[in-house]
């Protein structure tokens, strides 16, 4: 999907300035450029997919190993906002209001909202510093490869796409710009979906099966995990624990 994605937006690049022709706006929903596109659709629905998958380990994880739980609480509650933020644009509005407060150098002119999206990333690594050491090293590995690539698709790429249009005063002057984009929205979606599979692979080695119940005549759904003697088959909760953590590992 991923690729589908990005190709549809070098297809329409292709067209627009290397081809020339007119498409008349048809095909801007493929224009990764646009904040309306199949682009910040696929990001927002995987970063929202990942957050669920958060919050499911964070309903998974015993009250008893409160940090743990704590800290997947936190991760779903950021991730969700950066889904958020995909489709309502809240770091587009901070651009003229960081501008009013400082004075930036012209490469951030059009990219004022990453100094302090860093400084919320940088907050938040520090504040649940100690939950992600308490991950397991796979896990831990993947998500910090995986954030780190979106963050730094997401801000590096944006400062040098704000820099070429600070000195060419418009984006259909720098077609360089439009292959950034695709390159920065590539690596935002593979990275949200390195994420999302990495909190599956999780659930699955920590809780294999999980039971979904319908109570009160259809007017309340419950989603819980299976645990260790709820279903009065411990053995078998036991070696299916064991064989999906095995797979997680390899």
């Amino acid at each position: 999907m991923i690729a589908a994605i990005v190709t549809a937006h070098y297809v329409v690049l292709l067209l627009d300035s290397g081809l020339d022709v007119d498409t008349k706006g048809a095909l801007a929903a493929f224009d990764l450029f646009e904040e309306r596109s199949i682009g910040t659709w696929a990001n927002a629905a995987l970063l929202a997919a990942a957050a669920l998958a958060a919050g499911a380990i964070a309903a998974a994880t015993p009250r008893a190993q409160a940090r743990l739980r704590k800290g997947w609480m936190a991760l779903c509650a950021i991730i969700a906002l950066a889904s958020i933020d995909e489709v309502a644009g809240f770091h587009e509005s901070a651009v003229d209001l960081v501008r009013s407060a400082v004075s930036l150098p012209g490469f951030l002119v059009y990219a004022a909202w990453v100094p302090p999206a860093l400084a919320i990333v940088a907050g938040f690594i520090a504040w649940q510093w100690r939950f992600f050491r308490l991950l397991p090293r796979t896990l831990s590995t993947r998500l910090t490869v995986a954030v780190g690539v979106y963050v730094a698709a997401a801000a590096g790429l944006e400062i040098a796409e704000s820099a070429l249009l600070a000195d060419s005063g418009g984006r259909d002057s720098v077609p360089v710009l439009q292959v950034l984009v695709g390159v920065e929205e590539g690596l935002e979606m593979a990275a949200a979906a390195v994420v999302l599979l990495a909190l599956l692979g999780h659930i699955a080695a920590q809780c294999p099966a999980w039971r979904i119940g319908i109570r009160d005549g259809g007017e309340r759904v419950e989603a819980a995990p299976v645990t260790a003697g709820a279903n009065g088959d411990e053995a078998r909760w036991s070696r299916d624990l064991v064989a999906s953590r095995q797979r997680a590992r390899s």
